[in-house]
């Protein structure tokens, strides 16, 4: 019996600083990450060998240390909440490792839409207030000010709507690089030649420009294939003498961005109608003659910016049919100046001579 408890004792004093994990432990996440380094998985401490074996040797020391301090006994309810704590890192860890350009948080499509839908209908108001009170105002609330080109469209589309007006033509032009110029023009701006026509002018001037307009024999529907120009000019019914008269809804345009301008309908006040060119456009146009008050007091060169009226018209109709708009038998195009911005005087009779295709008469009132 002496000897028995001699070589028990003896097989119970194994090196406690050993390479080797402890015989019948589990391996820890930390023998794993050696072992996967290469490296032997560290013995187990003789403090850290579960709530018996930690026991069993603070009894043995007394609950000091090797140097003779006090030992301070983490609770149970510790030792569970570190132990959580290190099973949530562990599920956290991938997402935290997510690189920052992707970190981006989740779209919420249905929120964002009605906060871009209440936008839109906040800018609509304020130009349907500058509309009606037919004074110029300040530029859009930094709130809904569009900042793309679709925004700007879909407040054209709601300014209208709300106004509860049809849309009786269009004003567009080939698109320079960066932006577009297209427009619809309210019905009840449109008014024939010939007699006063209402504006809402600064000063004693009305800015106006003399341009080509096409009236639609048919609708062009949506298609997936574009319409070529033979097919455009079969749709024309008539072509006009037009001036289109310009106007803004904001106090001060030159500080409005491009998308401002655009929602603004781009400067159209509205559109007087003169008589149909005779013989479509085979008549010279070279020249644009301005009479006032019985005296030409004006010549300006006749040229369009785009070469070619039925061009920008083409183009319009092609840019709406992708869109799964059309433009409609009946409405007017009007497709750019052929002599830039003009301004002319209110209250006197006005007479434009577009060279060899005619003229038309008007008085500008405010």
């Amino acid at each position: 019996m002496p000897v028995r408890r001699e070589t028990n004792r003896r097989v119970q004093r194994k090196p406690t600083r050993s390479r080797l994990p402890a015989e019948g432990s589990r391996p820890t996440a930390a023998d794993s990450r050696r072992a996967a380094r290469g490296r032997q998985p560290r013995a187990m401490k003789a403090g850290r060998r579960g709530r018996l074996a930690g026991a069993a040797s603070r009894s043995r020391r007394g609950g000091r240390d090797v140097a003779g301090r006090r030992l301070r006994r983490r609770s149970p309810r510790f030792r569970r909440h570190a132990r959580c704590n290190r099973n949530e890192m562990a599920i956290i860890a991938p997402i935290v490792s997510i690189p920052a350009c992707c970190s981006r948080p989740p779209l919420h499509f249905e929120s964002d839409m009605t906060s871009l839908t209440e936008r839109i209908d906040a800018a609509a108001r304020h130009l349907v207030a500058a509309r009606r009170s037919r004074v110029a105002g300040p530029l859009l609330p930094a709130a809904c000010r569009p900042d793309d080109i679709e925004a700007a469209l879909a407040i054209q589309r709601r300014v209208a709507e709300r106004l509860g007006e049809p849309i009786g033509g269009w004003k567009c032009a080939l698109p320079p690089p960066g932006r577009i110029v297209v427009a619809p023009i309210l019905a009840s701006s449109i008014r024939a030649a010939g007699g006063p026509f209402p504006v809402v002018a600064d000063a004693r001037a009305v800015r106006i420009e003399p341009e080509i307009a096409f009236v639609l024999d048919r609708d062009l529907p949506p298609r997936a294939r574009p319409y070529d120009e033979g097919e455009v000019r079969a749709a024309v019914r008539e072509v006009r003498l037009v001036l289109e008269v310009l106007g803004c809804r904001y106090a001060d345009p030159s500080r409005a961005t491009v998308p401002e301008l655009l929602a603004d309908n781009q400067f159209n006040q509205g559109l007087c109608v003169g008589p149909i060119v005779s013989g479509g456009l085979r008549a010279s146009l070279e020249t644009i003659a301005l009479e006032c008050r019985g005296g030409v007091n004006r010549m300006l060169d006749g040229r369009h910016p785009d070469g070619h009226p039925l061009e920008p018209l083409r183009w319009l109709v092609n840019f709406l049919a992708a869109r799964g708009e059309s433009v409609r038998a009946g409405q007017i195009v009007t497709t750019g100046s052929y002599a830039g911005a003009i301004d002319a005087p209110l209250g006197q009779a006005l007479t434009v001579r577009f060279g060899e295709l005619g003229g038309l008469a008007v008085e500008w009132v405010a």
